[in-house]
């Protein structure tokens, strides 16, 4: 965080003087602020030296001595300098929030590794823009995979819009699909899972499997599962929901 300042004088100043903003910093930035944009500018020389060297380190070793020196590297060094995950948990109060923002940071350098495997002279200026063009689709690699009948692992979340000829859901149970949050609050949160739910099985276009474990293991004993009430509901014994039979106990 450099100023918690609008950005309106300095563009206002810029535009009656015709002057550049840089001429006057000192006019609209406070001392510490000055201070946090020298460490800001520092850092951005730093790393960006690093960039323009990187490709060189690949088969050497890296400033910090670290053999296999990589864009990748780089920029996982850089994300954990500025302090990007305790910003966004500083933010974002919620933990669902924070794991979303965060996986999409782990798909950005996914993406990036993606590209240095297959490009020839990799630089992180052309991977930006790639991507800024759309030649660089997120999960490239899934799609190449799914391309040769691969199995594609995802949350029922992800799987919106998405179609497989075979989809197999795993976990219906209690606690699970539903989740045990949405147990401890109101109808919606459940509702919210049957939704979901509802998702996951409409993603089959042939064949739809749907799953669930007799026992798991808690607290390093193996405990019955329930069946998720979404279970019963698919087969019309909703009145049967939740627990009324679990597995390995149901009568033959």
């Amino acid at each position: 965080l450099i100023a918690e300042t609008k950005p309106r004088p300095l563009v206002t100043e810029t535009a009656e003087t015709a002057r550049p903003p840089g001429d006057f910093p000192a006019l609209v930035l406070p001392a510490n602020a000055q201070a946090a944009v020298l460490r800001f500018v520092e850092l951005i020389r730093r790393y960006h030296e690093e960039a323009v060297r990187s490709p060189s380190l690949r088969d050497g070793d890296s400033p910090d001595g670290i053999a296999g020196y990589t864009l990748v590297d780089l920029v996982r060094r850089l994300i954990a300098d500025i302090g990007y995950e305790a910003e966004i948990k500083r933010i974002y109060n919620e933990p669902e929030e924070q794991q979303a923002r965060w996986q999409t940071v782990e798909e950005v350098v996914n993406a990036l590794g993606a590209y240095e495997r297959d490009a020839q002279q990799p630089a992180l200026g052309d991977f930006i823009d790639e991507v800024a063009l759309g030649q660089q689709e997120m999960g490239s690699d899934k799609e190449k995979q799914l391309a040769r009948n691969a199995v594609a692992l995802m949350t029922l979340h992800s799987a919106k819009g998405l179609e497989f000829p075979h989809v197999y859901m795993v976990g219906l149970e209690e606690g699970i699909l539903p989740h045990h949050r949405s147990l401890k609050s109101d109808g919606d949160d459940v509702d919210e899972e049957r939704r979901l739910c509802y998702v996951g099985i409409t993603r089959a276009q042939e064949r739809l499997t749907l799953s669930l474990s007799l026992t798991r293991m808690k607290w390093g004993k193996p405990r019955d599962s329930i069946p998720s009430r979404f279970l019963y509901e698919i087969m019309g014994q909703a009145e049967k929901a939740p627990g009324a039979k679990r597995p390995g106990r149901v009568a033959k």
